[in-house]
């Protein structure tokens, strides 16, 4: 058994083994029983954290290393080993609490090898050995606030460690080396799917780590209770680590526009559950002199100094500049395979991109005397081209093998994630060949790229694909690839409204299809049929979408139709408090419909805020007053409105804590109406998004658009007010800078803005080239300016049957 110099106690620094681990802790226990160490536990004083319970079950748990840390520190004080001495146990305990990996596929983080967990391959130089480089040190590492930091604080209780940054900038070595230095005895386990994640989850083992590079292949299927899981079991903790590029992290990120579906809600919070730490893509001076320091022994490191780049130091050792130039000196044919990559890669084709696949979308990329010329191995000259490595350290397309056990076959090819990243953006408005579309058709297997590349048909316009797709993803129940919330039939029915086929989804839904009956009795509402409609929702009534219900009443509603639109928000017979529910109740106020407004009120919180209102407009402060008294916080919120006169007085600020989510919004207009913008904008910039929403519309009335810019950039209300303004003064190039920028929500309420100024402005082209692009906001205006223009019959025929992949019209059949 390991010693100290004096043979006293163990030294916990030279215990390796569960072995060793017992015998030190039946050497510290001195020969007393379990018994007696129990009942020394129940004596411990507060001081020491007692008194406390060692049952004989949990003592022979922690002779092989399997406890917790609450546990351990009890042990310990009970066989009188000193307070300052806890800590070198803890280490001990985490590095050999067990001898068995928590999962098959764990291993030690010392043992766990750089390029296996995605680190890019260095370049190879004369003199240089390995398969990396020395690791040059970020600051982002060092920092009070950096990597390895948070690591320390997560390793105590669990935690998230997110990084963020563009491709190849670091953030995955960066992730490996600090918990190289931090969590070195801890297991990892490299997930292959969030199924994977959702089982750690439901038996979580204590102190792993769960790798999680490019966090945006998990992120559209994990669970906020999968995660919320690993992270609140503060005894035997995990921690997450992630990264992901910026776009995307911004993207998820972003709060979604007032009355607009909230996409992201449930990737947002998971988001909202890590540590952020953003990694640059440009060294700083005290980073830039480390790497020179290292460079002495460094060839890499070296020759990456020396190049002339626009590109960063840790691109250029990950071959980044080569990649670019093996894209731009491609022959024909190796061009066209490789376009057909980027192309189905962006489009949703997420899976590994197989031979026949890329052998059969290529050819449509290239010019017919390229393909006259093409050799009759033009496909294995290209794919040798495409895989070639770069100085030793990466391809444009990497081999894969899809079968971990596999040795020796490749099944697949993954594009290089920076020219992903580059291409991505030089490509988008370049509308892929039929052929593209087609192979992806013939090869695509997996659920999730059925519903991604529907979604990326449906949005430049080519029905003939989508419809095919979707139906596919109907066959394989494919999830929605962004919120989960809508299956592929109702996406399918969707369509078919939007190509105006009413008739087929009235057929579809007399044959039990909910999700057709809901577009079909909206397209019975748009045509004035009320009475059908209704007939149509009330036969599906126990499957009601919510979601499709709003678009209907919201249709009715704009046209000043509100007793039709009454008429269909009643077929909602949820008793949650939905959107069906209190926009009825709104709407029930609006038309002094006392007495059906009161019957929702007994089972509806939002219909007795809007009770009340009604009582209070027509100034009852006698039924407000018995309201009031039987404990109802939205007739007392009312009640002492009309006793302030309206103004946004101290009493009624007292009630915001205990009056119903509508007063917040209700104070903020009365903040507004009063002048009270000083305090308006105090509470906005506290966090408070309702204050933030109503002075977004104060500004904005105000023509203040250097007040919305300046808000604009992390609140998506006040960008929406700034894109509305931009519209209506019709500065379409400031339209154009946000709608052509990454983050997803901000371009898409931009987009939708632009594309109405574009057909305004009869720009034709540009809003073709925005359709081309995948701008669904486009594809829904280019009808609109072909109507506007006289193409009446052109426009009709775009609605109802799409374009080609080559942009041309489809013709009816």
């Amino acid at each position: 058994m390991a010693e100290r110099a004096d043979g006293a106690v163990p030294d916990p620094a030279r215990l390796h083994t569960v072995v060793e681990w017992a015998a030190a802790m039946n050497r510290l226990r001195c020969g007393r029983s379990f018994g007696e160490l129990d009942k020394a536990a129940r004596r411990l004083p507060l001081s020491l954290g007692g008194p406390r319970r060692l049952p004989s079950s949990t003592l022979s748990d922690l002779l092989k290393g399997r406890t917790s840390r609450q546990t351990l520190e009890t042990y310990l004080a009970v066989c009188g080993v000193p307070r300052v001495e806890t800590s070198a146990w803890l280490s001990a305990w985490g590095r050999i609490h067990t001898d068995v990996p928590p999962r098959r596929n764990a291993m030690r983080v010392r043992d766990t090898q750089p390029r296996h967990l995605g680190v890019h391959a260095a370049i190879e130089v004369d003199g240089a050995a390995g398969a990396v480089c020395e690791y040059v040190l970020r600051d982002a590492d060092l920092s009070t606030h950096g990597v390895r930091a948070k690591l320390t604080a997560a390793s105590q209780s669990g935690g998230f460690i997110l990084l963020v940054g563009a491709s190849s900038v670091g953030k995955t070595r960066s992730a490996f080396e600090a918990l190289q230095a931090v969590l070195a005895d801890w297991w990892l386990v490299h997930p292959a799917s969030t199924a994977e994640i959702d089982a750690l989850a439901e038996d979580p083992p204590q102190q792993t780590v769960i790798w999680l590079d490019e966090l945006q292949r998990y992120l559209d299927g994990l669970s906020l209770v999968t995660v919320r899981s690993l992270l609140q079991r503060a005894s035997h903790p995990v921690v997450l680590i992630a990264t992901l590029w910026p776009d995307r992290y911004s993207a998820y990120m972003r709060s979604p526009v007032h009355d607009h579906p909230d996409l992201t809600s449930v990737q947002r919070e998971i988001l909202q559950l890590a540590e952020v730490v953003h990694i640059s893509e440009t060294f700083t001076a005290s980073e830039t002199a480390r790497a020179e320091q290292l460079a002495r022994n460094d060839p890499r490191i070296h020759a990456a100094l020396l190049a002339s780049s626009e590109y960063g130091l840790p691109q250029t050792i990950a071959a980044v500049p080569m990649l670019v130039r093996r894209w731009e000196n491609a022959d024909p044919c190796a061009r066209a395979l490789l376009c057909a990559a980027v192309d189905a890669t962006r489009l949703g084709f997420r899976s590994v991109l197989t031979a026949p696949l890329l052998s059969a979308a290529a050819p449509g990329y290239c010019q017919a005397k390229d393909r006259a010329a093409a050799p009759p191995n033009w496909f294995e000259r290209s794919l040798a081209y495409a895989t070639q490595l770069l100085h030793g350290a990466t391809a444009a397309l990497v081999p894969v093998a899809v079968d971990g056990l596999s040795m020796g076959r490749v099944d697949g090819y993954v594009l290089a994630d920076f020219l992903l990243q580059h291409l991505t953006v030089r490509r988008r408005t370049v509308r892929p060949p039929a052929s593209l579309w087609d192979a992806v058709l013939d090869h695509v297997r997996d659920p999730a790229d059925v519903r991604r590349l529907a979604d990326s048909a449906e949005n430049r316009l080519l029905y003939q694909y989508a419809e095919r797709l979707l139906k596919r993803a109907v066959e394989v129940k494919a999830p929605d690839p962004v919120s989960g919330r809508h299956n592929a039939a109702w996406r399918l029915a969707a369509l078919h409204f939007e190509q105006g086929r009413f008739e087929e989804l009235r057929e579809r839904a007399e044959n039990s299809d909910h999700d057709a009956a809901a577009w079909a009795a909206r397209g019975l509402a748009q045509r004035g049929e009320i009475s059908e409609a209704v007939a149509v929702l009330r036969s599906h009534a126990d499957s009601a979408d919510v979601h499709t219900l709003w678009l209907t009443a919201e249709d009715l509603i704009s046209q000043g139709e509100h007793q039709d639109a009454m008429s269909v928000l009643r077929v909602y017979t949820g008793e949650d408090d939905l959107y069906p529910v209190w926009r009825l109740a709104e709407l029930l106020a609006d038309e002094d419909e006392e007495l059906e407004l009161r019957t929702l009120a007994g089972t509806h919180a939002s219909a007795k805020w809007h009770l009340a209102r009604l009582l209070s407009r027509r100034q009852d402060r006698s039924r407000l007053t018995a309201l009031a008294e039987r404990d109802d916080a939205s007739a007392r919120w009312w009640l002492t409105e009309l006793d302030s006169d309206g103004q946004p007085t101290p009493t009624l600020r007292a009630l915001l804590g205990t009056a119903p989510r509508q007063a917040i919004r209700r104070y903020a207009q009365l903040l507004a109406e009063t002048g009270r913008i000083d305090e308006l904008q105090r509470r906005a910039d506290a966090g408070e998004a309702t204050m933030s929403e109503v002075l977004s519309g104060v500004l904005a009335r105000q023509g203040d658009v250097e007040a919305l810019r300046r808000r604009a950039e992390g609140d998506l209300d006040m960008l929406a007010r700034l894109a509305d303004l931009y519209r209506d003064r019709g500065e379409v190039e400031q339209l154009r800078e946000l709608a052509d920028g990454t983050d997803g929500l901000k371009t898409s309420i931009a987009g939708s803005r632009l594309a109405e100024l574009l057909v305004d402005l009869g720009l034709e082209q540009e809003l073709r080239a925005r359709v081309d692009a995948g701008d669904f906001h486009a594809a829904r205006e280019l009808a609109h300016l072909l109507e506007l223009q006289g193409r009446s019959e052109e426009a009709a025929g775009l609605r109802r049957y799409g374009l080609h992949a080559d942009g041309a019209p489809v013709s009816a059949p």
